[in-house]
C-alpha cells in the first residue's frame, strides 16, 4: 500500500513539475488582425464585391417591379391565357430573384473566407514563430477566453513577427488579395 502511495506521489509530482514548466501565454488576435495592412485591402475587396452583388439584385428587383406594374396596368385588356402566362412569368422572375439572393449570400461568404484565409494563416504562423522562440507550450486567444489572470502577453511580439510576414507576403504577390 505504501508503494502504491509512493508511486502516486511521484507521478503527481512529475505531472505538476511538467505543468509548472509549461509556459502559457495569451494574445489578442483582434488586435493582430487590426494591425495588418492587408486586412484593409481584403475588407475593401469584400465590400466592393458585396456592393456589386447588391447592385445586381437591385436591378433584378427593378425589372420585376416594372414587369409587375406593366402587367397590372394592362391586365384588363388581356385574355385569360395571356394573364396566366404573364403571372407565371412574374412568378418565375420572383423565384429567380430569391434564388439569386441566396446564391449571392453564399458567394459573399465564400469570397470572404477565401480572401481572409491567408490573413489567418499569417497570424497563426506569427504566433507559432513567437511561441517557438519563447518556448511556450500554450498560446490562448484572449478574445475567446472567458478568463485569464496570468501568463505572458505576447501580442506585441506577435505583431512584430506578423508585420514581417505581411511585408514578405506583399513583396511576393502584391495583388494576392484581388478577388477576381
Amino acid at each position: 500500500m505504501k508503494k502504491v502511495l509512493l508511486v502516486i506521489a511521484v507521478i503527481a509530482g512529475l505531472g505538476s513539475t511538467a505543468l509548472a514548466q509549461s509556459k502559457v501565454a495569451h494574445v489578442n488576435t483582434q488586435k493582430l488582425l487590426d494591425t495588418m495592412p492587408s486586412r484593409m485591402v481584403v475588407a475593401q475587396s469584400i465590400e466592393d464585391y458585396r456592393l456589386m452583388l447588391e447592385k445586381e439584385l437591385k436591378e433584378m428587383q427593378e425589372d420585376y417591379y416594372k414587369s409587375l406594374e406593366s402587367y397590372q396596368t394592362s391586365k384588363g385588356d388581356m385574355t385569360q391565357q395571356m394573364k396566366a402566362y404573364r403571372e407565371k412569368s412574374l412568378g418565375e422572375k420572383e423565384q429567380r430573384i430569391m434564388a439569386r439572393e441566396q446564391s449571392a449570400q453564399n458567394e459573399l461568404v465564400t469570397i470572404s473566407n477565401e480572401l481572409q484565409e491567408p490573413l489567418f494563416q499569417r497570424v497563426k504562423e506569427a504566433i507559432r514563430l513567437v511561441a517557438a522562440k519563447m518556448k511556450l507550450a500554450y498560446v490562448l486567444d484572449e478574445t475567446n477566453t472567458l478568463y485569464f489572470g496570468g501568463g505572458i502577453d505576447i501580442t506585441a511580439a506577435v505583431i512584430t513577427e506578423l508585420l514581417k510576414l505581411e511585408k514578405d507576403a506583399m513583396t511576393a504577390s502584391p495583388n494576392s488579395t484581388d478577388p477576381e
